[in-house]
């Protein structure tokens, strides 16, 4: 299972850990966050992007987190979980290059 690595805004400064899968994004300044950045297990052969990134990933969704119906199931799965899941993506998800690219995405699809 990927690690997640956690960037916290406190006042403009972004702080880093030591994980390197992933990202968590917290901040009170969006109803999106925390936002988190996995990498994609596919590289993007389903879903275009090398990176996902998953609008409030503690939210429940179908029964489980988002979170982790991202790392277990849909674009973690196996090769049939994947490429339904990016067949119909959900809103809360989109992909990008980079890290900031599929954050920058994000932002951009839920306008």
């Amino acid at each position: 299972m990927p690690l997640i690595r956690e960037r916290h805004f406190r006042e403009g400064v972004i702080e880093k850990s030591k994980f390197e899968i992933g990202y968590l994004i917290g901040s009170a300044m969006s109803s999106a966050y925390p936002i988190i950045i996995l990498q994609d297990r596919y590289s993007g052969t389903y879903s275009n992007g090398k990176w996902i990134a998953i609008a409030v990933g503690n939210q429940m969704e179908n029964g489980a987190y988002r979170i982790i119906r991202c790392l277990e199931d849909g674009p973690s799965g196996d090769d049939t979980d994947a490429q339904w899941f990016w067949s119909e993506p959900p809103d809360w998800v989109a992909v990008g290059d980079t890290p900031n690219e599929a954050e920058a995405a994000l932002m951009k699809k839920l306008g």
